[in-house]
């Protein structure tokens, strides 16, 4: 009996299924941009402070002097939205390259390391002198070197420095006239039917799954922020019913469902987005 369960599982979930992708965007919301002017795909880089181990507690390590390593710990910063990888695969699907700039801001940086001869050590090229010169702050302040040493494999001269509550969003950019930022997805998803457990896969069940991203566009230095969303899907239906279709109908290949839906629908959403900006530059 047990391994007629077994059996029943596995024909169900490899046999008995139809799934397909679907791009669920809005046709009538499209991105559109003056390709005339120059346009700079810009990623958030969020800083985040230093904690006291013992309090979990933020402190400023040019305020507050911890000797003992074993007394805070470094923050790595995050991403707010999609990484510079995203950002320089699609600027290489575009034709026209030489009107895009890839530019990382770094914000919600203390005001305190603004003055600070070492923290500016990190707007410079990348360079093994650049860390020997850190290095260098490491007895006076060992908390305040290990940050440096998070930063210096991110930052480089091109990084543009927000201190404070400055917006990343606002902030105007010299050398930009469109500005474009990109968010990561956002999961919806249902959950198996009563009906299709009590019936152990004999009444079909739909399954969906919705990763939304967005498109975030100001078109000048004094433009407002729109925003362009898009919706990558994932259906499936389940089904001992569907066995005569021996799963000719399941359009997502077996090489797709190695890989999580979450890469899948970053690929499908840069195609999509490649496609649309490519009418305009």
């Amino acid at each position: 009996m047990r391994y007629l369960i077994l059996l029943h599982t596995a024909l169900l979930f490899y046999s008995c299924q139809i799934s397909w992708y679907v791009n669920s965007s809005d046709p009538e919301k499209s991105l559109v941009f003056d390709p005339s002017k120059r346009s700079c795909f810009i990623s958030n880089l969020r800083y985040l402070p230093v904690l006291n181990v013992k309090t979990k507690s933020p402190f400023n390590p040019l305020a507050e002097i911890i000797l003992s390593d074993t007394t805070y710990t470094i923050q790595k910063p995050e991403y707010i939205g999609l990484d510079p990888e995203f950002i320089t695969f699609l600027k290489q699907r575009l034709k026209t390259k030489n009107k895009i700039e890839i530019i990382t801001q770094l914000y919600n940086v203390p005001i305190s390391f603004k003055e600070n001869p070492d923290f500016q050590k990190l707007y410079s090229k990348k360079s093994f002198s650049r860390y020997e010169e850190i290095a260098k702050s490491r007895k006076a302040n060992p908390a305040f070197f290990d940050l440096l040493k998070t930063y210096a494999d991110i930052m480089d001269e091109r990084t543009i420095i927000l201190y404070e509550n400055e917006n990343p969003y606002t902030h105007n950019i010299e050398s930009c006239d469109n500005y474009f930022y990109f968010s990561k997805y956002r999961n919806e998803e249902n959950q198996y039917n009563l009906q299709f457990l009590l019936t152990l896969g004999l009444l079909p069940d739909f399954r969906y799954q919705n990763h939304h991203y967005e498109v975030l566009y100001r078109k000048n230095a004094n433009g407002k922020i729109e925003s362009f969303p898009f919706v990558i899907g994932y259906r499936k239906s389940l089904s001992l019913l569907y066995i005569p279709t021996f799963s000719l109908y399941n359009t997502v290949s077996d090489f797709d469902q190695e890989y999580k839906f979450s890469e899948e629908s970053e690929e499908m959403f840069l195609d999509l987005l490649a496609k649309q900006m490519e009418r305009y530059l």
